[in-house]
């Protein structure tokens, strides 16, 4: 994790070094707000990563360091609790980054383009992630959330079991 972490630490601090230039150029200000939308979604997935840590749960690392995600959760090793205590965190660290964005919020581009960056990953976090966190508290169980190319997901392998078979 500790070449994630630095990653992680150098893009927060470039786009901390954006804010000290602090530029009128309009493309620095859409470098600004896009690089706020990826400081939030930085947050929102350590969120789920310390979330999952701390409860011990299994998961797999991310190998690579342009992998959009940390980890892959497995669904099959972890319990219902480590599912749950994997998952909120990352929603209240969503919740958390657009109240702050919209109580301090500028008149300039690049807050206008960090509030359209940060609700689009907002609308994603609730459109594909909260289905299946409302899934897993209405059955009770832990849904397959393993995330392909970093994890093997049971239902994405029935799926291409059955496309094989009606393929042949």
């Amino acid at each position: 994790m500790t070449k994630f972490i630095i990653r992680d630490i150098l893009l927060t601090a470039l786009v901390l070094l954006l804010f000290l230039i602090g530029t009128e150029n309009t493309i620095m200000q859409i470098l600004m707000g896009l690089g706020i939308g990826l400081v939030i979604y930085l947050v929102h997935e350590w969120s789920h990563y310390l979330g999952a840590a701390l409860t011990n749960a299994k998961f797999k690392t991310a190998s690579a360091l342009y992998s959009p995600f940390l980890f892959s959760f497995d669904s099959n090793a972890n319990s219902y609790r480590q599912f749950i205590d994997m998952s909120w965190p990352g929603f209240a660290a969503t919740l958390t980054c657009l109240a702050i964005l919209y109580l301090y919020t500028s008149d300039m581009l690049w807050a206008e383009v960090a509030c359209i960056a940060a609700l689009v990953l907002g609308a994603f976090t609730l459109l594909v992630e909260g289905p299946i966190f409302l899934w897993a508290l209405i059955r009770q169980e832990v849904p397959a959330v393993e995330i392909p190319l970093l994890g093997v997901n049971p239902v994405l392998q029935s799926l291409m079991k059955e496309i094989t078979k009606w393929r042949h």
